[in-house]
């Protein structure tokens, strides 16, 4: 547990609990590690200023899209710039003061990419100047919300002042007047060298530390240019002390004590102090990745050889060497937080077989543990580190147990998740409900328990198939020579069925023999004569025309050749 701590020169998301004089919480923002962050994942870590520069619009972007602040729609633009009203407002946070300070990133960055061409292209040393005559015009906008705010804390405005001044230097450093640019970067060297004492041994304190050393250079050529025979800052540390500088130095990470294992520890180092505070942030944080986890152990490292350092140095050079709880207490921490990250490691692996040698270093870290100086005659730690081991050798157990039944080794994986099974439950009697673990271990008891059943099922049914005399007989059937369609009221197992020749009919289906239909020739017919005349008159239908007399020679003419027809 640590106590006595201040979260204000700790490493946080940017945001402050400080409330401001009208009741509303104030919005703190780290300009400058912000920036840093931003620029050595976005192309400057190899002087890409054109990847930095699209981040910029990409960022803007999404930031007028999630705060409801568009430029227009598609065909038409409508300006709209951040003012004193929307950063004022109640609902606005850190991200509605980003908005000016990305425009300005990237006018410089844009700027910045146009000098790497300006010694072979003399146009665009003009274009250059234009891009920063922009970016110092965004930045005086910066400084003008920041000084008007009432919800910006007084660190913020000291940010965004030191920034404003390092844009005005860039642009008074290319347009070659050196007096001007020499004031600029001398007021922003004064400022973030003032900021780096404040926060001490804080993380943060190396990236203005690191800035001031960036920005020495071109301080001395303006110097050389200016004729000035010495750089002196001095002069100006006063004039740029301001209130934000005087709380900073009061507010910087304490941490009186530590209780460890019942002890309480004294922390007399500031580097040890924020190293702790930034561990416990760390810790509460819910989105953890391993990067994090490596800056985190980087600095804890650091925290280690300078409490080694100070316990060699507080004792007396006879003196026989007795173990520091501090010290204990920092080697434990940094186990602790390598065995959370290879458990984050391990959560990627799919394979059980690559999930092993992680559980290996786990264990390894656990048995480091009980060697602590300090912590060898705790027996409770002691028992504790134990029974974690005893859960860890069951997990162990466990991923082999996979490996072996994804081969579908029944006999080998049984074995070897009894003895899983075994580990864990003896593990589970010595921890404690509220330990960590205690979850993490039921939820594998309850795996092997039912895994230890399948493949005892599987083990049963391979007796069964040898019996049978052969492999998945049980399963193999000989395709039936009857189709589908004629044994309906059969069950038979027929692969067929899902093939892609399934017997369900036989097509074209075969021959066989039908009955004819019976066929009546009426041959007599033709050879019968019917009395139909008798038969029409007594119907009285009979259409019977008088006899005609011949029409003589041309009748007969007529008659031979057809003439005449009607």
């Amino acid at each position: 547990m640590v106590t006595d701590k201040n979260p204000e020169g700790a490493a946080g998301d940017g945001k402050s609990e400080e409330i401001g004089a009208d009741g509303n919480v104030l919005i703190s923002m780290k300009i400058l590690p912000l920036l840093k962050e931003r620029q050595q994942q976005h192309g400057l870590r190899h002087g890409d200023y054109q990847r930095y520069q699209g981040y910029c619009s990409r960022r803007l972007r999404r930031l007028r899209e999630t705060l409801k602040i568009p430029q227009g729609d598609r065909r038409h633009f409508k300006k709209k710039e951040i003012t004193v009203v929307e950063i004022d407002a109640e609902k606005a946070d850190s991200r509605h003061l980003e908005i000016p300070l990305t425009i300005t990133e990237r006018a410089w960055a844009c700027a910045m990419a146009l000098k790497q061409d300006a010694n072979t292209e003399t146009r665009k040393k003009f274009h250059l100047i234009s891009r920063l005559k922009k970016a110092v015009k965004h930045s005086e906008n910066l400084v003008n919300i920041a000084n008007e705010s009432t919800r910006l804390d007084a660190r913020t405005k000291l940010e965004c002042e030191a920034y404003a001044s390092f844009i005005n230097a860039a642009y008074f450093f290319e347009r070659e007047q050196w007096n001007d640019a020499m004031v600029a970067y001398k007021k922003t060297q004064s400022i973030y060298t003032q900021i780096a004492q404040a926060l001490g041994e804080h993380p943060e304190g190396a990236i203005y530390a690191e800035k001031t050393a960036e920005i020495l250079p071109a301080m001395r050529f303006c110097s050389y240019n200016t004729h000035e025979l010495e750089l002196d800052i001095s002069d100006l540390a006063s004039e740029y002390q301001s209130a934000a500088i005087e709380a900073m130095i009061a507010q910087r990470p304490k941490m009186s004590e530590v209780t460890f294992r019942n002890n309480k520890i004294a922390v007399n180092s500031e580097k040890v102090a924020a190293v702790l505070l930034r561990i416990e942030e760390f810790e509460k944080k819910v989105d953890k990745k391993v990067e994090m986890y490596e800056q985190i152990l980087i600095e804890l490292r650091d925290a280690i050889q300078t409490a080694r350092d100070s316990a060699k140095t507080d004792q007396p050079p006879t003196a026989k060497t007795k173990p520091s709880m501090l010290l204990s207490y920092l080697l434990f921490l940094r186990l602790r937080l390598t065995n959370s990250r290879t458990e984050l490691m391990m959560q990627d692996k799919q394979v059980p077989k690559d999930k092993i040698r992680f559980v290996e270093m786990i264990n390894h870290n656990f048995g480091e543990m009980k060697t602590i100086p300090g912590l060898e005659t705790d027996e409770d730690f002691q028992q504790e580190i134990d029974d974690q081991i005893i859960l860890f050798q069951g997990i162990r157990s466990r991923y082999i147990g996979d490996v072996y039944k994804y081969n579908k080794r029944w006999s080998e994986a049984l074995a070897v998740y009894g003895r899983s099974f075994d580990y864990i439950n003896q593990a589970l009697k010595g921890l404690s409900s509220d330990s960590p673990f205690f979850g993490f271990a039921k939820t594998n008891a309850t795996y092997c328990e039912g895994v230890i059943i399948e493949c005892k099922a599987q083990i049963l049914i391979q007796q069964k198939l040898e019996e049978d005399g052969g492999e998945d007989n049980l399963f193999k059937y000989s395709r039936p020579e009857k189709p589908l369609c004629e044994r309906l009221d059969e069950y038979v197992l027929d692969e067929s069925l899902v093939s892609k020749k399934p017997n369900v009919i036989t097509i074209p289906p075969p021959m066989r023999p039908i009955p004819c239909k019976p066929l009546f020739f009426d041959l007599a017919g033709n050879h019968i004569s019917y009395p139909m005349d008798e038969i029409e008159e007594k119907a009285g239908t009979s259409k019977k025309s008088p006899k005609k007399e011949g029409g003589g020679i041309t009748g007969l003419v007529k008659g031979l050749w057809g003439w005449g027809g009607k």
